[in-house]
């Protein structure tokens, strides 16, 4: 799936509590990792993995996102 097509999934959860900016701005960061061949240093790369974190922890107790979430593989 892509940044857009996560967003939008998410967007359709009306208890999605977190602020969908800072979910962009992770996947965006991810982005540049994986399409632009970007190589962050080692301070950007915490920075990122902390901001995961922050995001799968707050989400972890909520069982909103199963619906919208599938595997298409």
């Amino acid at each position: 799936m892509t940044t857009d097509e996560i967003l939008a999934r998410v967007s359709r959860v009306p208890s999605f509590s977190l602020p969908r900016d800072d979910l962009r701005a992770l996947l965006e960061a991810c982005d540049l990792v994986k399409f632009a061949g970007m190589r962050p240093d080692r301070e950007e790369a915490l920075i990122v993995a902390q901001r995961a974190e922050k995001l799968v922890r707050a989400t972890a107790a909520s069982s909103t996102l199963a619906p919208f979430v599938r595997d298409d593989r």
